[in-house]
């Protein structure tokens, strides 16, 4: 048709599959921290220097948690940790003398403040760890690192198997509320109609996640793709000198004594 102009059609950018945007961290990185965290929480003893490679790794594990949305629980594991360290501190130049060394008591206080203490923070990176990577994410990293296929599978069937239970938990949890057991019914009731049915239910559970492992591909000769992008970016660089930098320190005050 005379004088008609046919409009080119506007240029569409394509769409990367997996694209990730603002804070996020490569699982590579965060495995990295949980292994430093834990060197610097186990081996850094309870001297003074000691408390404060412990306070620094557990800054990073909160700002982590309020980073991803997990304020609430942030806000709990720092008024846990802090109160263990006031704890310990009064054990050491008050309550072991006033309640006496051997007592039970002070053997209980001691144990609850060594397992929030050293114990806590690392379970909490491995809470980071599992809440904020998936199994696509976990496996496409460690391929990367050409690990062989038996050492991912058991991993990415790890990764699921522990929210899988959580939920499998809540659903006999709802179940048994609505026949009426609960915690007034007694231990022994607890036992029988929540923990044996979720022990019973925990093979099944193993089996079907592995089955569902080898169904995606898992263990196969092909070489398998990804839409999830892996790699390291600027926030990782600065996490992991860092956790390396207190491991290091922690391993490096072990041997000089400090």
């Amino acid at each position: 048709m005379a004088g008609a102009s046919s409009a080119a059609p506007a240029a569409v950018e394509p769409v990367v599959l997996g694209a990730r945007e603002g804070f996020w961290l490569d699982p590579r990185t965060k495995v990295a921290m949980l292994v430093c965290a834990n060197v610097t929480l186990l081996a850094s003893g309870y001297s003074p220097v000691g408390f404060a490679l412990k306070s620094a790794a557990v800054a990073v594990a909160v700002a982590l948690l309020a980073q991803a949305g997990r304020r609430a629980f942030a806000f709990g594991f720092s008024a846990a940790f802090l109160a263990s360290l006031v704890l310990e501190l009064l054990n050491e130049g008050v309550l072991l003398e006033a309640l006496g060394a051997t007592s039970p008591l002070a053997v209980l206080l001691r144990l609850v403040t060594a397992m929030v203490l050293s114990f806590l923070p690392g379970t909490v990176f491995a809470y980071y760890l599992f809440a904020t990577t998936t199994v696509s994410e976990f496996v496409a990293a460690f391929e990367r690192l050409r690990l062989p296929q038996k050492v991912i599978i058991p991993f990415a069937v790890v990764f699921r198997f522990f929210p899988t239970v959580l939920e499998e938990y809540r659903s006999i949890r709802d179940a048994m509320h609505l026949r009426g057991v609960g915690w007034r019914c007694g231990p022994v009731a607890m036992i029988e109609y929540r923990l044996v049915p979720l022990i019973v239910s925990l093979v099944k559970i193993g089996d079907e996640l592995s089955a569902a492992s080898v169904a995606r591909g898992l263990g196969g000769e092909a070489r398998r793709t990804s839409r999830c992008q892996v790699g390291f970016g600027a926030a990782d660089i600065a996490l992991a000198a860092l956790m390396l930098a207190l491991a290091a320190f922690t391993m490096t005050k072990g041997v000089l004594g400090w």
